[in-house]
Protein backbone atom coordinates (compact mmCIF):
# COMPACT_ATOMS: atom_id res chain seq x y z
CA UNK A 1 0.00 0.00 0.00
CA UNK A 2 1.29 3.45 -0.98
CA UNK A 3 1.66 5.91 1.91
CA UNK A 4 2.88 9.48 1.75
CA UNK A 5 5.50 10.10 4.40
CA UNK A 6 4.23 13.57 5.37
CA UNK A 7 0.59 12.58 5.91
CA UNK A 8 -0.10 11.23 9.34
CA UNK A 9 -2.91 11.30 11.89
CA UNK A 10 -1.98 14.80 13.14
CA UNK A 11 -1.87 16.20 9.62
CA UNK A 12 -5.36 14.94 8.88
CA UNK A 13 -6.79 16.61 11.99
CA UNK A 14 -5.31 19.94 10.87
CA UNK A 15 -6.91 19.90 7.41
CA UNK A 16 -9.94 22.02 8.50
CA UNK A 17 -7.54 24.63 9.91
CA UNK A 18 -5.47 24.61 6.74
CA UNK A 19 -8.56 24.99 4.57
CA UNK A 20 -9.82 27.84 6.78
CA UNK A 21 -6.46 29.59 6.48
CA UNK A 22 -6.48 29.21 2.69
CA UNK A 23 -10.03 30.63 2.51
CA UNK A 24 -9.07 33.62 4.69
CA UNK A 25 -6.02 34.33 2.53
CA UNK A 26 -8.16 34.16 -0.63
CA UNK A 27 -10.75 36.53 0.84
CA UNK A 28 -8.10 39.04 1.91
CA UNK A 29 -6.42 38.86 -1.48
CA UNK A 30 -9.70 39.44 -3.31
CA UNK A 31 -10.50 42.47 -1.11
CA UNK A 32 -7.23 44.09 -2.09
CA UNK A 33 -8.62 44.62 -5.59
CA UNK A 34 -11.70 46.51 -4.34
CA UNK A 35 -9.91 49.82 -3.94
CA UNK A 36 -8.71 51.23 -7.22
CA UNK A 37 -5.07 52.22 -7.23
CA UNK A 38 -4.95 55.78 -8.47
CA UNK A 39 -1.47 56.55 -7.18
CA UNK A 40 -0.61 58.03 -10.59
CA UNK A 41 -3.08 60.88 -10.03
CA UNK A 42 -1.15 64.14 -9.83
CA UNK A 43 -2.44 66.04 -6.82
CA UNK A 44 -0.58 69.33 -6.89
CA UNK A 45 -0.44 71.95 -4.17
CA UNK A 46 -2.71 74.11 -6.34
CA UNK A 47 -5.29 71.30 -6.58
CA UNK A 48 -5.23 70.77 -2.80
CA UNK A 49 -5.74 74.48 -2.17
CA UNK A 50 -8.66 74.51 -4.62
CA UNK A 51 -10.24 71.49 -2.93
CA UNK A 52 -9.76 73.03 0.52
CA UNK A 53 -11.67 76.11 -0.65
CA UNK A 54 -14.58 74.17 -2.14
CA UNK A 55 -14.87 70.78 -0.39
CA UNK A 56 -15.34 70.17 3.32
CA UNK A 57 -15.48 66.87 5.17
CA UNK A 58 -17.98 68.50 7.55
CA UNK A 59 -20.47 69.23 4.75
CA UNK A 60 -20.03 65.69 3.43
CA UNK A 61 -20.48 64.21 6.92
CA UNK A 62 -23.74 66.11 7.42
CA UNK A 63 -25.15 64.70 4.16
CA UNK A 64 -23.93 61.22 5.05
CA UNK A 65 -25.84 61.46 8.34
CA UNK A 66 -28.97 62.83 6.62
CA UNK A 67 -28.95 59.92 4.17
CA UNK A 68 -28.63 57.45 7.05
CA UNK A 69 -31.60 58.88 8.98
CA UNK A 70 -33.91 59.70 6.07
CA UNK A 71 -33.26 57.20 3.32
CA UNK A 72 -33.77 53.50 3.68
CA UNK A 73 -31.84 52.55 0.51
CA UNK A 74 -32.74 48.93 1.18
CA UNK A 75 -30.97 49.05 4.54
CA UNK A 76 -31.79 50.09 8.08
CA UNK A 77 -32.59 53.69 9.02
CA UNK A 78 -30.31 55.19 11.66
CA UNK A 79 -32.01 56.70 14.72
CA UNK A 80 -29.11 58.16 16.72
CA UNK A 81 -27.72 61.70 16.92
CA UNK A 82 -25.12 63.12 14.57
CA UNK A 83 -22.55 62.97 17.37
CA UNK A 84 -23.30 59.28 17.89
CA UNK A 85 -23.13 58.77 14.12
CA UNK A 86 -19.70 60.34 13.81
CA UNK A 87 -18.39 58.17 16.66
CA UNK A 88 -19.37 54.93 14.88
CA UNK A 89 -16.79 52.80 13.10
CA UNK A 90 -16.99 52.96 9.30
CA UNK A 91 -18.15 49.36 8.87
CA UNK A 92 -21.09 50.09 11.20
CA UNK A 93 -22.04 53.28 9.34
CA UNK A 94 -22.01 51.36 6.05
CA UNK A 95 -24.94 49.27 7.33
CA UNK A 96 -27.13 52.38 7.05
CA UNK A 97 -25.75 53.80 3.80
CA UNK A 98 -26.34 52.98 0.13
CA UNK A 99 -23.88 50.66 -1.58
CA UNK A 100 -22.10 53.55 -3.32
CA UNK A 101 -20.64 54.57 0.07
CA UNK A 102 -17.60 52.35 -0.22
CA UNK A 103 -14.77 53.97 1.72
CA UNK A 104 -14.33 56.13 4.78
CA UNK A 105 -12.82 59.53 4.13
CA UNK A 106 -9.40 59.40 5.81
CA UNK A 107 -8.45 62.59 7.56
CA UNK A 108 -4.86 61.49 8.20
CA UNK A 109 -3.65 60.92 4.63
CA UNK A 110 -3.50 63.87 2.28
CA UNK A 111 -3.02 61.91 -0.93
CA UNK A 112 -5.84 59.42 -0.30
CA UNK A 113 -8.17 62.16 0.99
CA UNK A 114 -7.67 64.34 -2.11
CA UNK A 115 -7.82 61.30 -4.38
CA UNK A 116 -11.15 60.06 -2.96
CA UNK A 117 -12.94 63.40 -3.12
CA UNK A 118 -12.10 63.53 -6.81
CA UNK A 119 -12.69 59.92 -7.81
CA UNK A 120 -15.66 58.73 -5.73
CA UNK A 121 -18.15 61.42 -6.73
CA UNK A 122 -21.22 59.24 -6.04
CA UNK A 123 -20.17 59.24 -2.39
CA UNK A 124 -18.28 62.51 -1.88
CA UNK A 125 -20.15 64.76 -4.31
CA UNK A 126 -22.20 66.04 -1.38
CA UNK A 127 -19.12 67.72 0.11
CA UNK A 128 -18.60 70.27 -2.69
CA UNK A 129 -19.87 73.80 -1.98
CA UNK A 130 -21.67 74.25 -5.31
CA UNK A 131 -23.16 70.77 -5.64
CA UNK A 132 -26.73 70.28 -6.75
CA UNK A 133 -28.50 66.97 -6.52
CA UNK A 134 -31.83 65.51 -7.44
CA UNK A 135 -34.08 63.48 -5.19
CA UNK A 136 -34.01 62.66 -1.52
CA UNK A 137 -30.53 61.30 -1.17
CA UNK A 138 -28.81 58.01 -1.80
CA UNK A 139 -25.87 58.16 -4.18
CA UNK A 140 -24.95 61.63 -5.39
CA UNK A 141 -26.00 62.21 -8.98
CA UNK A 142 -25.88 65.96 -9.21
CA UNK A 143 -23.64 68.59 -10.70
CA UNK A 144 -20.69 70.50 -9.34
CA UNK A 145 -18.57 72.80 -11.46
CA UNK A 146 -15.98 72.85 -8.69
CA UNK A 147 -15.75 69.06 -8.70
CA UNK A 148 -15.37 69.11 -12.48
CA UNK A 149 -12.60 71.72 -12.21
CA UNK A 150 -10.85 69.74 -9.48
CA UNK A 151 -11.03 66.50 -11.47
CA UNK A 152 -9.43 68.28 -14.44
CA UNK A 153 -6.70 69.66 -12.15
CA UNK A 154 -5.74 66.16 -10.97
CA UNK A 155 -5.89 64.62 -14.42
CA UNK A 156 -9.24 62.84 -14.37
Amino acid sequence: MFRLAFINKNTLTNIPRIITLIVIICILYSCMGDVEDNSDIDITEEAMEFADLHFTAFRYSEYEYQIAILVNAGKEIYYGTIDDWQALEWHTRQMYLPDCFVQELPLNSDHIYYELIGTLSEQYGYGWDDETHEGSGNCWNGDSGNLDTYRAMIGL
